[in-house]
């Protein structure tokens, strides 16, 4: 089971330094405990997660920003349930950065059991 995403909860990558909100960009027009619902698309706009342990690595410590290169959408673990005909986020889902870490929900702002 997973719990429903919603704006204002938070999500980090596993090689970023620090936690961003999760934001809503479709405004789907739902609402679940007083946030905006979140949907397999909502991968933009990337945030910014602090220092980036590869890039660190790989330029020497001179470029470091977390900014993920990012698929289009979210690896779903919620394959049932639909917002407005789009698939739903789930605290399981993942984001995939190209350059090798991986986008997970910290917390989803809600306690919504979506299946």
């Amino acid at each position: 089971m997973a719990l429903a995403v919603v704006m204002g909860g938070t999500e980090r990558c596993s090689v970023g330094s620090e936690d961003d909100d999760i934001t809503a960009s479709l405004g789907i027009g739902i609402t679940l405990e007083g946030g905006v619902a979140s949907t397999n698309l909502d991968c933009k706009p990337v945030p910014d997660f602090g220092d980036c342990a590869i890039w660190a690595l790989i330029t020497l410590g001179s470029q470091t920003d977390c900014i993920p290169a990012v698929l289009p959408l979210w690896s779903s673990g919620v394959s049932s349930v639909f917002w407005n005909l789009i698939l739903a986020n789930g605290n399981l889902d993942t984001g995939t950065c190209l350059i090798g870490g991986t986008i997970l929900v910290q917390d989803p702002g809600t306690s919504i059991i979506i299946t």
